[in-house]
């Protein structure tokens, strides 16, 4: 999850017995302003847009603990029209 206010992204985890969100690591910094968070379906990486500075921020995923792992940053260009 994102948090949009303070460019974190979140590894969270849903507690089968009660549905609440459990934290699985710290949060993650972001370059800017992420509004959404999406996990590929092999569930190996997951992506932030990033408002401000018109990216995607890309996640590995720890396969044991869930935590996120700072991947990279690719930059769209500016719009030129």
């Amino acid at each position: 999850m994102s948090h949009f206010a303070r460019d974190n992204v979140y590894a969270d985890r849903i507690d089968q017995a009660t549905g609440a969100l459990k934290a699985v690591s710290t949060p993650i910094a972001t370059v800017d302003a992420s509004v959404s968070v999406t996990v590929e379906k092999g569930g190996k990486f997951a992506y932030a847009t990033n408002y401000n500075s018109n990216s995607i921020s890309a996640y590995s995923i720890n396969p044991a603990s869930g935590a996120l792992a700072d991947a990279r940053t690719f930059t769209s260009q500016p719009n030129v029209f």
